[in-house]
Parts: C-alpha cells; structure tokens; sequence
C-alpha cells in the first residue's frame, strides 16, 4: 500500500485521486502516435511546451485563422491609386526622377498591366495615350507618366513610342511640308549624314543665292 504524506492543510485523498487522473492522462498522451487532427507526432511536428507534446501543424492553422488575410497583390497596388475624372489613374506611391511610379524595384504602370491584363510582349513598351495629342510638352513634369490604368497604356515599339511624344524629333518627324511649305515627298526629299530630311527644292534655291541667281 502506497502512503501518501500530507501537503500543507489538504486531503492526502485528494492527491492520491489527483495523480492517479494526470498518470492515466500521461499514459493515454503517451500512448498516442497523432494529434486528435491527424497529424503525426514525429520529430519534425511536435514540440514539448510545459512537459506536454504540441503538434506543430494544428499551431500554424490556428494562427492563420487568427491572423487577417493578406491583400493581394493588385490590392497593394490599388491601395497607391487615386482615381481622376479624366480616367487616369495617377500612381501616389514612390516615383522616379523621370516621372514614372515604381513599386518594388518596378515600374508601376507596367506591373499594374501585366497584372490585369497580362505579359508585355518582349521589346515592347507601354505608351500613355492618355498624353498623345494632349498638347502636354511631356518631361518628369508630365502628369500623365505617372497614370497606370491599362486602358490607357498601348504596347508600342520605342520609334512608336518617341513618335507619339511631344518631343523636338518626334514634331519634326510629323510634318509633311519644309518650313517653305514644299511637300516632304519621296522625290523632294533627302537624309543628310545627320540622319534629317533635307528639301530638295529649297537647297536648290540656297545654291542659286549663292551663285549669284536671283530666287524664284
């Protein structure tokens, strides 16, 4: 027969009742090769808190189901976008110098795209219609670079994208007549070494000024 001795003021029956229930507990824990979920009690998914076995995996699906969800993506990207009743969607996050919004090392209206729409295709670049023929001279100051809406982002090649600027070459690139008004044609028209178009006609007339021939 076991003597129980007694502990301060209370029943040693109490103890002995007490023992026995946490020994028939520990036996039965003991006993078990998984976690009242399923999961296995193996090294790699059980840890020991307070002498008692804690599966690993049932913690982690508790602290999910606590935790908030995490947006998305396109929500992160959202969250930087204010909307303008021109349809633009100016970027607020970090731009820069040039004007255009970035995010995590990227280019926002170009990530902003690939996420809604899909992948730009190799070589291509997103041209700002929102900016062709609004008169803007464009620069870092152009309020439509930092726009990402897709709907007004077009894949363009680069000579697409610079002739659709507002640029001295990209101007000079859409005339069709010489400052004399003759027709930039094919048959009026030469490249110099510096790669502009010349006027026939008016070199013509500069050659006849300078021989000393009156101008017509």
């Amino acid at each position: 027969m076991i003597r129980v001795a007694y502990i301060g003021n209370r029943d040693p029956r109490s103890v002995r009742c007490k023992c026995a229930k946490l020994l028939l507990m520990a036996t039965a824990q003991a006993a078990r090769t998984h976690c009242p979920k399923g999961h296995p009690y193996d090294s790699a998914n059980t840890c020991i808190s307070g002498g008692r076995r804690h599966c690993l995996a049932c913690g982690r699906a508790r602290r999910a189901a606590k935790a908030p969800p995490k947006p998305t993506l396109i929500e992160k990207l959202m969250a930087k976008v204010r909307v303008e009743p021109s349809g633009c969607w100016i970027w607020t996050g970090a731009k820069q110098s040039g004007g255009y919004g970035t995010y995590a090392g990227k280019l926002a209206h170009r990530l902003v795209y690939e996420v809604l729409v899909g992948p730009i295709p190799r070589g291509l670049l997103l041209d700002h219609e929102c900016h062709n023929g609004s008169g803007c001279p464009g620069g870092p100051s152009c309020p439509h670079r930092p726009c990402v809406n897709p709907e007004h982002l077009n894949p363009t090649t680069l000579v697409e994208n610079v002739m659709n600027g507002q640029g001295f070459g990209a101007i000079n690139a859409r005339k069709t007549e010489c400052p004399a008004g003759h027709p930039y044609s094919p048959d009026n028209t030469w490249i110099s070494l510096a790669g502009h178009r010349q006027c026939r006609t008016c070199n013509r007339e500069a050659r006849r000024l300078a021989q000393g021939g009156d101008a017509q």
